[in-house]
């Protein structure tokens, strides 16, 4: 279970007072996030739905370090990762500057619409309880829709960074899809990353005309970053949030 969860614009640390809320909260079905408002989630209920829910799936994908297109990675193409004489310490993007680096072979990834209303009332109760803020404020924190369906991607290794973050804004433009339970296919139309110490965010755009329908029952997301590749499915059918279609 990650330690902390990152929104747009925002840091969101759990205490660990939480976690025995959090454990609770993985025990509520699909059903409960309409059993009573939003106003009313613990924050073990709004970090289920930003972690583990039907807007949200966690997913471990094994890491290749290979360009696919040219030579093989190494750490030393990582900034900061090659020891020297004037820095020991942690480099520009979290990569370690003395000793023998290790980079892990696999990530774990969440992939949460952000889009999607529970996850954006989920998002300002986190932000609520961040910035110190009364109840009467909820309603304000909650970010405004956006006008395509945005997926968000976290846990990307940073170094995936050491080639540039358009770099990899690129690479998901040109290879993340959508394909629905009917077989249309959805292009990203672009695509925005954030760094953090040790991990990047991605959010990708995707066009909301045509709409996605629950008649297209499923959608697979597939995409390919070089260094890591996914596929993830979302059903349809358990997106329903106040009797409408949330994404």
């Amino acid at each position: 279970m990650m330690a902390a969860v990152s929104l747009k614009r925002m840091s969101v640390r759990l205490p660990a007072c939480l976690l025995p809320a959090i454990l609770l909260a993985t025990l509520l079905s699909a059903s409960d996030w309409e059993a009573k408002p939003f106003t009313a989630w613990s924050q073990g209920e709004a970090y289920k739905v930003l972690t583990d829910s039907p807007w949200a799936h966690r997913q471990k994908v094994r890491l290749t370090w290979t360009r696919k297109e040219e030579r093989r990675f190494t750490y030393q193409d990582v900034p900061g990762t090659t020891p020297s004489p004037t820095h020991t310490g942690l480099g520009p993007l979290g990569g370690i500057g003395a000793g023998k680096p290790k980079f892990n072979d696999q990530a774990d990834l969440i992939f949460r619409w952000a889009s999607a209303l529970p996850v954006r009332q989920a998002t300002a109760i986190f932000r609520m309880k961040d910035e110190k803020l009364e109840p009467s404020k909820l309603n304000g924190l909650i970010p405004q829709p956006d006008d395509d369906y945005v997926l968000e991607v976290f846990g990307i290794p940073v170094e995936l960074a050491h080639m540039g973050a358009e770099a990899v804004e690129s690479f998901a433009v040109r290879s993340v899809t959508l394909t629905t339970g009917q077989g249309r296919t959805v292009k990203a139309n672009s695509a925005k990353v954030t760094l953090q110490p040790e991990t990047l965010s991605l959010r990708i755009h995707f066009p909301r005309n045509p709409p996605l329908d629950p008649a297209d029952k499923d959608i697979e997301c597939h995409g390919d970053l070089q260094v890591l590749s996914f596929h993830v499915k979302f059903k349809l059918s358990s997106m329903r949030y106040q009797n409408r279609l949330e994404l």
